[in-house]
């Protein structure tokens, strides 16, 4: 499998990100742009096909159960953020107060 020119894929990105934000069908946008539609519908499958596969190669998100002992209180600084840690070296620190639905959006971003 050969990796497209940068240039042409940019190009190609870029025609893709404005068709899907102008809100007209595939064949009026290349109609407007001077644009082959087999060519915008090559590249459109070429480049949502590359999207997925980074998607599969990038690790997934692993969660992993903790607990608390309790002979034990923890440091105001533990218990004011949810620390998470990943393989690849990263810190993210949440702040406990933060309320639930925007942190399941965080952890379904981080997916």
């Amino acid at each position: 499998m050969t990796t497209p020119n940068p240039s042409k894929q940019s190009y190609w990105q870029h025609h893709l990100q404005s068709w899907q934000t102008s809100g007209l069908s595939q064949a009026a946008y290349c109609n407007h742009h001077q644009l082959k539609i087999a060519t915008f519908g090559y590249w459109r499958s070429k480049l949502v096909r590359a999207g997925r596969s980074a998607e599969e190669a990038r690790p997934a998100l692993t969660l992993v159960p903790v607990s608390r002992s309790s002979g034990r209180q923890p440091s105001p600084a533990v218990a004011d953020f949810l620390v998470m840690h990943s393989p690849g070296g990263w810190r993210l620190d949440i702040p406990a107060t933060l309320p639930l639905p925007v942190l399941s959006q965080l952890l379904r971003a981080l997916s």
